[in-house]
């Protein structure tokens, strides 16, 4: 009988343990949602793993209620109150989420992250720009903005955006270029039904921009949308590729921690570069004589330290009208939402929001918004 209790003593001493580990651990990514990474730099790679450190206090909280001790349950109940600005973005329900018509007090917007339309996958697939297209044709929303989009260098109306405008209506283009592939440049494209007043492109830190357009509703309510394709990791498409084998074949540990650590330097590096184009871009939204939505691929997670930066007193869509974990990421865990659209309350009303899956085409899944806009006497 003693022995029973002694067993069951280090039982529970063992779990206490690991509880407490589990809070510093989901500690650790709250804190670093405060630091910038041009601070400490390493901090901030705590907030990939937010998910994750939440569903760990989450089964301590169950694990305690089958024990005698259930006051430890509040542990880690106490900790995710604490840490309820990194743990809420994470995951979202609403019951009814269906897309309404388009009418001139509705306003559609939709960001993408195309991956250069296929460029990038060897051997060249027509039916990956063919897909994309037919999918935004599917759409017809008022404003797209799409990533890594492609066009030459000595047409940017060919070989797809002379088709997307004819096919969806759209009356005004821009595009900032952001890298030359072969005789394309990729960068990031907007395409509207309404009139642009207004077009910036805005150069960022390490050779990175942003495109600024204020935009006239038929409401005639100007709103101002900044497209944004922050630092990426620097992963190459091979590099990704190996990283799925990895998951899969625990025999490579040696290549596991070659890469670790590889991903380590590289991604303290994009977290400082994005710390710096946060800190920019706040600026500018903070200036805006107009309400603003702020789109595009964010290459960070909810909760971090660039996500908080960004989206300021402003609602993101998907927390206000999404559901599950909202993966705009299609590569390594499904808890990679990475693409954002956040917007003025002065807008309107959001009455929708999707991240249809289109991992077929590329590897990021699209984000979109559908908003009753606000009267321009308001």
């Amino acid at each position: 009988m003693q022995a029973w209790q002694g067993i069951r003593t280090v039982v529970r001493n063992s779990l206490l343990l690991a509880n407490v580990l589990a809070i510093g651990w989901l500690l650790a990514c709250f804190w670093a949602s405060f630091i910038s990474a041009l601070s400490i730099s390493n901090l901030a790679l705590f907030s990939l793993t937010t998910p994750f450190a939440v569903f760990a206090n989450l089964v301590f909280i169950v694990l305690w209620l089958f024990t005698s001790k259930k006051y430890r349950a509040f542990l880690s109940l106490t900790t995710i109150l604490i840490a309820h600005s990194i743990v809420l973005p994470l995951f979202a329900f609403h019951a009814s989420n269906s897309m309404p018509d388009n009418t001139e007090s509705n306003c559609s917007i939709m960001s993408w992250n195309v991956h250069g339309l296929g460029v990038y996958t060897v051997p060249f697939k027509k039916a990956v720009p063919e897909g994309i297209q037919d999918f935004i044709k599917q759409e017809h929303v008022d404003i797209l903005c799409l990533p890594e989009f492609r066009c030459l260098s000595t047409n940017q109306l060919k070989p797809y955006t002379q088709a997307i405008i004819k096919k969806n209506g759209y009356k005004e283009f821009r595009f900032v270029a952001a890298h030359k592939v072969g005789a394309y440049l990729t960068g990031t494209a907007l395409f509207s039904k309404y009139p642009i007043q207004h077009f910036e492109e805005i150069e960022l830190a390490n050779n990175d921009a942003i495109l600024l357009a204020d935009i006239q509703m038929p409401s005639q309510q100007i709103i101002r949308t900044m497209v944004l394709h922050l630092k990426t990791f620097g992963l190459s498409d091979a590099e990704k590729k190996n990283i799925q084998v990895l998951k899969k074949d625990f025999n490579k540990l040696a290549y596991t921690y070659q890469y670790a650590r590889l991903f380590v330097n590289r991604f303290a590096v994009a977290y400082k570069n994005r710390a710096m184009q946060a800190s920019a871009i706040k600026d500018l939204i903070a200036a805006s004589p107009y309400p603003t939505v702020v789109c595009g691929d964010f290459n960070d997670l909810p909760g971090s330290f660039v996500y908080k930066a960004l989206k300021g007193d402003m609602r993101d869509a998907f927390v206000e009208k999404g559901n599950g974990f909202g993966r705009t990421y299609n590569l390594f865990s499904p808890t990679l939402r990475i693409d954002y659209i956040f917007y003025d309350h002065r807008i309107g009303e959001i009455q929708a929001f999707d991240c249809p899956k289109m991992a077929a085409y590329s590897d990021h899944n699209p984000v979109k918004a559908t908003f009753k806009l606000a009267s321009q006497s308001q």
